[in-house]
């Protein structure tokens, strides 16, 4: 039920934020909310949390009636299911909106709400913005298939510096807790999708 609560109130909060928002009748879509913008849709999977974790896995159902010796079909979202995740924690009615190859990327299985600050309430991802060299079909066709020279131009053109991360290629979401070693092109990727959720 808390499920079905935080679908209803986060589909009441894009709306709010002026998005156009559509809700599948199937209850076992891989997707809970779909964004309209306007020009293109974007399928969104809501993960709600009553503690400081929210999850990203997809496969996975509680309750009693469940035979605990079934398969485990638990698996990190992709971008073949969703565009953008949404982590809400309820009690405090903060949202955050990743995009999903931001989550495959960083691979944990759930996230601490304190790491995603930059992505609170970034409801302008579904909307382009020229002056930062944002297009919001990144978020459904992502940035990680862009060459290395074009991600390093990218990065110049935000204004993040230099144009390539020097080794070791470390990250940290939110700039809190241990780095965590990724490739260049990865660690490029990360930086980026943070700072146009921090900045649009």
């Amino acid at each position: 039920m808390i499920g079905y609560a935080s679908e209803m109130i986060v589909a009441g909060l894009a709306s709010h934020a002026g998005c156009v928002v559509s809700l599948p009748t199937w209850r076992d879509c891989k997707y809970d909310m779909i964004v309209d913008n306007g020009n293109r849709l974007f399928k969104c999977q809501i993960k709600s949390t009553t503690t400081s974790q929210v999850g990203t896995t997809s496969g996975g159902r509680g309750g009693q009636q469940l035979d605990p010796n079934r398969e485990d079909r638990t698996e990190i979202l992709s971008q073949e299911q969703i565009d953008v995740w949404i982590g809400f924690q309820l009690e405090q009615l903060r949202v955050f909106l990743v995009p999903c190859e931001v989550i495959e990327i960083l691979g944990n299985q759930s996230i601490s709400v304190n790491k995603l600050r930059a992505y609170e309430d970034a409801w302008k991802l579904f909307n382009p913005n020229p002056d930062m060299y944002y297009d919001p079909r990144y978020l459904t066709q992502g940035i990680r298939n862009m060459s290395s020279q074009e991600l390093g131009q990218l990065r110049v053109n935000i204004g993040l510096m230099p144009r390539y991360p020097s080794n070791p290629h470390r990250y940290r979401l939110g700039n809190t807790g241990p780095y965590t070693e990724f490739s260049r092109m990865d660690r490029m990727v990360l930086e980026i999708w943070e700072y146009w959720a921090s900045n649009l």
